[in-house]
């Protein structure tokens, strides 16, 4: 009856699949957690309390996304899309307007978007590009997307022929005439053709087979094009392009600013469609004499590569379609041109509708099951980027997400996050740290659901859904650990606290200075009442209380005669090592290690140090919960089980 510590000294691998629970053989398994529910990683390998969310601003309108817009490190901004309108504010929470657009909610499922210095790009296929333009430091204006010269393309029957009654120099004008049952109306007007890869702009519409244009390119020398004196330029030829992209084709539903140019993919009418901006000119599509600066228009490849749905600017251009992960190669000193660009594959794997996102010098994607996170990470030994599952080792905290963000690290939370929000409304977070092998994946929840998550740099924003109310919340590192929270003060003490109106008719969580005094309604005025048993107070912070659990996984070591995984295990004790804890339950027993006494004016001193627990549960599992029933921080460093096996009668 050998007496066994098995000791857990950090949590690196993050919460682990249930599917997992008898892989003891890999190193995951022992740096791994069966729950760690609502917990922040550290890079050193513990975990601590996931910081709470302050109330932020009442979500105007429903169904709604949240978008970046950051300018300089100065000048950010968290912009929510609704039913045709768009609300901007700081992270400060200073609202700077409403922008109406003709976006619907339909459209926010899929759209996408790119932002650059004072540009903020919108993508969807059934949308002319829409461009939100910061025009100071609190003023923004919306409108389409302004286009140069737009890019061109073959999109009607090939047969039908083009023929025009005059040639000369730019601004010349000419009679255009179409074979067939035609297709103009005056919405053409303004539109661009190309004729024998000249180009012209539509200035009048006739019938639906004529119209009027003017000659942007000189085409003196297209008129006796085959040298014999004769004027021989108004033969009808099938040499000529319209443009791509329109309310009959679509629009490119996706897009990304990446090495000087303004890279847009997959239209409806062109699904593996791909077009790069002039360089230098982000909304001119002119290809020019395909000079190394020109516009580049290109499909992917012949055949069936799917659906352009995400445009990154990643170590390279990625292009992940609904079949497959492809990029363009390039280099610093030979950038993508008309004359080189090509697209390589790299994975067959699909990508799902989630954006994808760049996180720890990668490009992270759903795939197209709804269940795995890929990453597209560049290998410098092979020259090439790779594509590989991230998630498998917690695949059961993916549960087809809708959306992701990376948040940048904080003061108060020196980790890089990937956070991703989970149908259920739940969110996976994954802590990176590549030299160190962490792939550390962990579930965050809450009273109610998280709608939409967004990354403002370091700020994380998040749409919450509570009692039928939607909000804006901000995720606040250096607060009480409550969401939905708003802290009120008073100039001198107090009973009673204004200022919680968005928890009118709630019954929440109220702390002071660190001290848990427990559940209080919040009356319909938005003011919550002490009662007698508390004494007067200079603050209070309340809000929803959110449950913090850490279970380790099944107890797993070999004895001298075999594996001891499915041999009975008698817990003697359990020992957690934490920093700076509050109140806790381990293995079952609460352990009020932090003095709180009567003096609520002064936060309670925390504990650092080792806790033991005496326990007589029998299992072959041998596993126990930490909790932390109170709105408290705990920071837990290692977990230590004391057992014996075998026969514990």
């Amino acid at each position: 009856m050998p007496k066994v510590k098995l000791a857990l000294t950090n949590f690196s691998q993050g919460e682990m699949s249930p599917l997992m629970m008898a892989r003891s053989d890999i190193a995951a398994y022992r740096n791994g957690a069966a729950r760690l529910l609502n917990r922040l990683p550290l890079s050193q390998g513990g975990t601590k309390t996931r910081p709470g969310t302050r109330w932020f601003a009442a979500l105007p309108a429903w169904p709604a996304i949240l978008i970046p817009f950051v300018f300089s490190a100065d000048q950010r901004y968290l912009v929510a899309l609704a039913d045709g309108r768009a609300d901007i504010w700081t992270p400060a929470g200073t609202h700077c307007g409403t922008l109406t657009g003709p976006w619907t909610a339909a459209m926010l499922p899929t759209m996408g978007w790119a932002q650059t210095a004072d540009t903020l790009l919108l993508f969807h296929q059934t949308m002319k590009p829409q461009r939100i333009l910061r025009t100071s430091a609190v003023t923004f204006s919306v409108g389409a997307m302004p286009v140069e010269r737009a890019p061109l393309g073959r999109m009607r029957d090939p047969a039908i022929t083009m023929s025009v009654s005059a040639v000369g120099a730019a601004g010349v004008h000419t009679d255009v005439t179409f074979s067939g049952a035609g297709f103009l109306s005056s919405a053409w007007v303004g539109r661009d053709l190309s004729w024998k890869n000249k180009r012209m702009r539509i200035t009048g519409v006739s019938s639906p087979t004529l119209c009027d244009a003017e000659w942007l390119d000189a085409t003196s020398s297209l008129q006796d094009e085959n040298g014999d004196g004769a004027d021989d330029f108004a033969a009808p030829t099938t040499n000529w392009l319209e443009e791509a992209w329109s309310d009959a084709f679509g629009y490119p539903g996706t897009g990304a600013f990446v090495a000087g140019r303004l890279w847009l993919g997959g239209s409806p009418a062109l699904p593996n469609g791909i077009w790069g901006s002039r360089s230098g000119a982000y909304f001119s599509w002119d290809t020019g004499e395909a000079a190394d600066g020109d516009a580049i228009v290109e499909t992917i490849a012949a055949g069936a590569p799917g659906t352009v749905l995400h445009m990154l600017a990643g170590e390279r251009v990625m292009i992940l379609t609904d079949s497959g992960v492809w990029y363009i190669p390039s280099s610093d000193n030979k950038p993508p041109t008309p004359s080189n660009v090509s697209f390589r594959q790299i994975s067959e794997t699909g990508a799902g509708r989630p954006r994808a996102w760049l996180f720890d010098n990668s490009v992270m994607f759903v795939d197209y099951s709804g269940r795995i996170v890929q990453e597209a990470l560049y290998n410098l030994s092979l020259d090439t980027l790779q594509v590989a599952p991230n998630s498998l080792l917690a695949e059961h905290l993916i549960r087809e997400p809708t959306c992701a963000t990376t948040a940048q690290p904080s003061s108060g939370r020196p980790t890089k996050l990937a956070i991703m929000r989970n149908g259920d409304g739940t969110l996976a977070v994954l802590h990176n740290v590549r030299s160190e092998n962490v792939v550390c994946w962990v579930p965050w929840e809450t009273d109610g659901a998280f709608m939409h998550v967004c990354a403002v740099t370091q700020d994380i924003f998040t749409i919450a859904l509570r009692n039928g109310v939607y909000t804006v919340e901000l995720f606040v590192d250096d607060a009480a650990p409550l969401d939905c929270a708003a802290r009120a003060t008073s100039g001198s003490k107090a009973r009673a606290f204004p200022g919680f109106a968005h928890l009118a008719g709630r019954t929440v969580r109220v702390t002071t200075r660190g001290h848990d005094i427990g559940d209080l309604p919040v009356s319909g005025g938005g003011v919550i009442s002490l009662p007698d048993t508390v004494p007067d107070l200079y603050e209070i912070e309340a809000g929803y209380a959110f449950e913090q659990i850490i279970r380790p996984m099944p107890a797993a070591f070999d004895l001298q005669d075999g594996p001891a995984r499915q041999s009975v295990k008698r817990l003697l004790a359990v020992h957690a090592q934490v920093d700076r804890a509050g109140m806790l339950t381990l293995a079952g027993r609460d352990l009020q290690i932090a003095f709180q006494g009567d003096d609520f004016d002064t936060p309670p001193d925390p504990f650092t140090g080792t806790l033991k627990v005496r326990t007589y549960g029998i299992s072959k599992e041998a596993q126990f919960d930490l909790t932390v029933p109170q709105a408290v921080k705990v920071t837990v460093l290692a977990l230590t089980r004391e057992m014996i096996v075998g026969d514990v009668s």
